[in-house]
């Protein structure tokens, strides 16, 4: 709206002592409409509701509007083109369930701004939130949720048949701990979290950024979370429909305790562009602490990461990985694998990431030959294969394999096929350009992936190492008629 003239609610009769009641006064200053102004001091009210075309501000932090903790301070339904600032609201302690420990609730409103309010849950049993239900084209920024306040936009009604919420942005938040989720979004679509920081939630399922039930056309840039009991980045389907098309775009997440990102199930079209996932812990779930984790479901792509430090694997895909894609990542001195996929794996494509250093081995899995392997542009080699004694060579029936070397870091993908008889516990194979380093059993400094005839057999892994005057290590079985190669390696 058009800003006019201030009306200062004093004028109205209003205190800002913390103990008289200024709810009369302040919502006469909102019943006449236009700018309302509050100057420094805590105004103690029962609830107000917002009208249209209207500004309430304050002179920042120190504008306090103080609300018991059994009602919701602020309400607004079917209102637009307002805007609330530069103060804080704050409510006491209250008893559990809804609204009553909602803070603010917005409900069908349009083209309103919330910008620089500090929601304060006053460390209260059961915190507080600012809930926005069903809004579009709405702005919330530079807003700060602190003892146990908190975030929530939806539907109308809370539920997949109310009006979603859409084309919203929610900018430069800070969610700051707390026995409280963090940042949360349901029946959403078409929005974008920009510049946000969601950390230390402390509750038992405490994860910094929630994407649940139905949500579609989400945008995440330049966020981080950490030190959150949970999940850094949790998004979760758990609806018919789920969620779809969510894009996490230069985020960081780290010190969580599952995962930096967790995608949990019913998820469509996850794409992770560059960022950081590190030193997320298992704490939460043993062997979970893994940079990216996904349950089974269609598409994911993450391309440009760094993803080091986990206690787990660096990404790991379980149940029924399907359609994903992995490239020019950077998965390094992770606890477990560097790329672990679960079950039967299909159109799986792993690129030019740099896989070393991981404490179990690079790729462990059902590598998917038709998208891995068709690299244009690399060039085509024939290694030499090595049985288990190192010495006693092994002839492939078939094989096709390729690498590709940027600066000191070589990539090779290849397959070859074999009689069972060839093949023991492991196998070595040449590599293009001299290993980094010298001598037999070292650390995994080299990542090398394998996937077996039957890719549900019992015992499919991987492990690598260097051995044998550079040559790499793969594991195999030895009933495998096929071994499949993805590995990654520094040079002298």
């Amino acid at each position: 709206m058009i800003e006019g003239a201030a009306v200062n609610v004093l004028d109205y009769g209003a205190t800002g002592d913390g103990t008289t009641d200024d709810t009369a006064a302040i919502q006469a200053a909102i019943d006449a409409g236009g700018h309302v102004y509050l100057p420094s001091g805590t105004y103690s009210v029962t609830g107000l509701t917002l009208d249209d075309n209207l500004v309430l501000s304050g002179d920042g932090p120190d504008t306090i509007i103080l609300g018991d903790g059994n009602i919701s301070v602020i309400t607004a339904s079917s209102k637009t083109y307002f805007t609330v600032r530069d103060m804080t609201i704050k409510r006491t302690n209250g008893v559990s369930g809804s609204p009553i420990n909602q803070t603010v609730v917005l409900t069908s409103c349009g083209r309103f701004l919330v910008d620089n309010v500090v929601f304060d849950g006053a460390s209260s049993t059961y915190g507080g939130y600012l809930s926005i239900r069903g809004a579009y084209n709405a702005t919330v920024n530079g807003c700060r949720f602190i003892n146990k306040a908190g975030f929530a936009m939806t539907s109308s009604d809370e539920t997949t048949s109310g009006t979603w919420s859409a084309n919203c942005v929610i900018s430069n938040c800070v969610k700051e701990g707390g026995a409280t989720q963090g940042m949360n979004l349901y029946y959403v679509r078409n929005t974008t979290f920009d510049n946000c920081v969601s950390f230390g939630s402390t509750s038992t399922y405490g994860c910094g950024f929630l994407i649940e039930y139905e949500c579609e056309n989400i945008a995440v840039n330049n966020c981080v979370a950490y030190d959150n009991t949970r999940d850094g980045f949790y998004i979760e389907g758990n609806v018919a429909n789920g969620v779809r098309n969510v894009t996490l775009t230069n985020c960081t997440a780290y010190n969580n305790g599952e995962a930096g990102l967790n995608l949990d199930a019913n998820f469509r079209n996850i794409s992770v562009v560059g960022g950081t996932y590190r030193d997320n812990v298992t704490s939460f779930v043993a062997g979970t602490g893994n940079g990216i984790m996904a349950a089974s479901n269609t598409g994911l792509t993450v391309t440009g990461a760094s993803i080091t430090g986990n206690t787990g694997n660096g990404i790991r895909w379980y149940g029924t990985p399907y359609m994903g894609s992995f490239n020019g990542n950077l998965i390094r001195d992770n606890g477990a694998y560097g790329i672990y996929l679960e079950g039967t794996p299909a159109s799986i494509d792993i690129g030019e990431n740099v896989i070393i250093s991981n404490t179990s081995g690079g790729v462990f899995g059902w590598i998917d030959q038709a998208g891995t392997y068709a690299k244009a542009g690399w060039t085509t080699y024939t290694p030499t294969f090595y049985k288990n004694d190192g010495t006693t060579t092994v002839s492939p029936l078939t094989q096709s394999f390729k690498y590709h070397k940027i600066g000191s870091v070589v990539h090779i993908v290849g397959f070859l096929t074999c009689n069972a008889a060839d093949l023991d516990s492991s196998t070595y194979f040449t590599v293009p350009f001299t290993v980094g380093w010298t001598g037999a059993s070292t650390a995994d400094d080299a990542q090398s992936g394998r996937g077996a005839s039957q890719p549900s057999a019992a015992g499919v892994g991987v492990i690598s190492s260097v051995y044998y005057n550079g040559r790499l290590r793969v594991a195999t079985g030895t009933s495998d008629t096929s071994v499949r190669i993805h590995a990654t390696y520094e040079t002298a």
